[in-house]
Parts: C-alpha cells; sequence; structure tokens
C-alpha cells in the first residue's frame, strides 16, 4: 500500500540525512523503524534480511509503499552514487507536493461546500417551489420570456446536467484505470499527450524526470548508450524503459541521440534542441540538469496559475447562478403584478 507524500517524504529525508552522516544502509533502515515506522517488527525483520541478502534500495523502498517515481530516483542514484542526495531531494520534493495539495485543498474547499449548497438548493427549487411557479404562471395566462424561459429550464434541468458531468468523470477515471493502463507504455502516454489541457503537464513531468536522471548518469562518467541501457533495464518506470529500449536499436541503425527522441510525441522541439546544442558544446549532462530545473519550475509556474484562477472562476460561477435563481423567480412575479 503506498504512503500518504508527507510520509514519503519524510521517510526519504530522514534515510537521507542518516546515510550523510555516516550510518550504513543497515543501521538508517533500523534507525526509521524505531522512529518512524514503529510497531512494524515483522516487516522490519523481513527488510533488513533482504538487505542481507544483497536487495537494493529501491527494491526495499518499493516495499515499505514509496512510490514508482521515488523508487526509479533511488535506483538511478544506485548508479550514478548520488544516493543521499537524491534521498534528500526527492524527499523535499514530496513534501513541496504535500504542501501544494494542501493549498488546492484549501482553495477549493469553500467553492466546492458552495457548489454542494447550490446543488440542494437546485434539488429543492426543482422540487418543490418551480412546480408551484408554474401552475401559479399557468392560472394567471402568463407567458415568460424567451430568456425568462431559458434561465427557468436551466435552473430546471442543471442538476442533470451536473450528475452526468460528473458520471462523464467518473466513467473516464475508471476507464483509464482498466483500460489504459493495460495498454502498452507508449500509446498509453501518446493518448494522454493528445489530450489539450493536461498535455503540457505531463510533457513537463516527464521530461523533467528524463533530463534530471540522465544527466545525473551522463555526470558520473557514462556514455549516452550505457545511460539507455540502466534506462532499459529499470522496472519502475516502463515508459522510459520502452523508450530507451527503441532509441538504443536506433542508434545501433545509425540514427543520432536527438533524431531518435524526435520520433517521440513526449519531447518537444525545445528539448531536443537542448540536446543539440548540449551534444555540440560537450555539456550535455549540464544542460540536460539545466532543462530539468526549467521543466520544474514551469511546472510550478503553471499550477500556481491554475490556482489564481480556479477559486474565483468557482466563485463567478456560483455568483451568476444564484443571480439567475433570482431573476427567473422574481422577474415574472414583477411582471404578473403589473397585470393586475
Amino acid at each position: 500500500m503506498k504512503r500518504k507524500l508527507k510520509e514519503q517524504g519524510e521517510i526519504l529525508i530522514r534515510l537521507g540525512e542518516l546515510l550523510k552522516n555516516g550510518y550504513t544502509l543497515l543501521e538508517s533502515i533500523d534507525f526509521l523503524f524505531i522512529h518512524l515506522l514503529k510497531g512494524k517488527d515483522d516487516l522490519r525483520l523481513k527488510i533488513i534480511k533482504e538487505l542481507q541478502n544483497g536487495a537494493a534500495l529501491s527494491e526495499v523502498l518499493l516495499k515499505l509503499g514509496m512510490s514508482n517515481n521515488v523508487c526509479a530516483q533511488v535506483y538511478f542514484a544506485e548508479k550514478h552514487g548520488l544516493v543521499f542526495e537524491t534521498l534528500l531531494d526527492s524527499g523535499e520534493y514530496l513534501l513541496k507536493r504535500h504542501e501544494d495539495q494542501e493549498a488546492l485543498k484549501k482553495v477549493l474547499q469553500y467553492p466546492l461546500i458552495l457548489i454542494s449548497i447550490l446543488f440542494l438548493l437546485l434539488i429543492l427549487l426543482r422540487k418543490m417551489l418551480f412546480p408551484r411557479f408554474f401552475l401559479l404562471y399557468e392560472s394567471l395566462g402568463y407567458q415568460p420570456s424567451t430568456l425568462i424561459a431559458w434561465m427557468m429550464n436551466m435552473i430546471h434541468y442543471l442538476p442533470h446536467i451536473m450528475f452526468s458531468i460528473l458520471l462523464c468523470i467518473l466513467l473516464g477515471i475508471g476507464l483509464y484505470y482498466f483500460k489504459l493502463k493495460k495498454l502498452p507504455p507508449l500509446i498509453k502516454s501518446n493518448l494522454l499527450l493528445s489530450i489539450p489541457v493536461i498535455c503540457h503537464y505531463i510533457r513537463l513531468i516527464q521530461t523533467h524526470f528524463f533530463s534530471r536522471e540522465f544527466s545525473y548518469l551522463l555526470k558520473s562518467g557514462m556514455s549516452i548508450n550505457e545511460a539507455l541501457l540502466i534506462f532499459e533495464n529499470q522496472s519502475f518506470r516502463p515508459l522510459f524503459q520502452a523508450i530507451a529500449s527503441r532509441v538504443r536499436k536506433d542508434l545501433y541503425n545509425g540514427l543520432t541521440f536527438p533524431e531518435s527522441l524526435q520520433s517521440f510525441s513526449l519531447f518537444s522541439t525545445e528539448f531536443l534542441t537542448v540536446i543539440r546544442h548540449g551534444e555540440t558544446n560537450g555539456k550535455l549532462s549540464h544542460e540536460l540538469m539545466f532543462y530539468s530545473d526549467f521543466c520544474m519550475k514551469e511546472l510550478e509556474n503553471r499550477l500556481n496559475k491554475w490556482l489564481k484562477i480556479i477559486q474565483p472562476s468557482v466563485f463567478v460561477f456560483v455568483g451568476l447562478f444564484i443571480l439567475s435563481i433570482y431573476f427567473s423567480i422574481m422577474i415574472p412575479l414583477f411582471q404578473v403584478m403589473q397585470n393586475f
């Protein structure tokens, strides 16, 4: 079972600090079970036994409930040697993501409460108040204008529309988990990248990961082919496993590194330009790290913009809808009163 982001971050930071201060891996894991993983002696004994038998840290972390993304980063760190640095960076990143999630919850909490109240109000209006108004209008022979009639119909059918949208979202999530997850990684990636809004975020997240880990591997003295082989041999990120396998074949067939990457919709033209420039000046590892940082900052900027847009947009929607309810009820009443 996957642990929460905050718990994962705290475990990784504590483990990184212990390794940084000279503790062995066995001592560090044992220390974690004393403080952050209390009351799990069976798991502790199992993990320690696996480490004594030569299990990799990335495999151990997976059994401790860490995400595949974290385990993949640790797997690459075991190859390029920056283990405790990677643990600390990953832990801080997860804690930052936890803070972002909490901020998003706070931003959405009040609007969601308003929308829930609005939804209940719609149901009450539809079931109790509107039928009486319609009977009153019919008895008085009142015919509402086109705009008022449209507003009343919208209020009448909006619960059905909202329920249908929610049902479509749930069906979409279900389709993803039961259908898309079974597709090959490259096909699944291409389908997700065809979705207009989320494609930019997927591309930034994946490019950030690839640039960062590939840069570390190159800095440790590996060639491009050796780094690709490590990507191909890992199983935590199937997408990059498939990409690395195809790129290695392309390199064997005479294509250059950027020419091969160009065939994947995951990588932008800008990213390919960075690779070409890095190969030309011999600083590919440095430029990949720079671009990785750029992707992360761009992702944070985009998310912050959305946070600033979401709450005001919801408030405007709720306000306009309340006004439409008011006008759809009061304007016909005023018109009826004027006729008498």
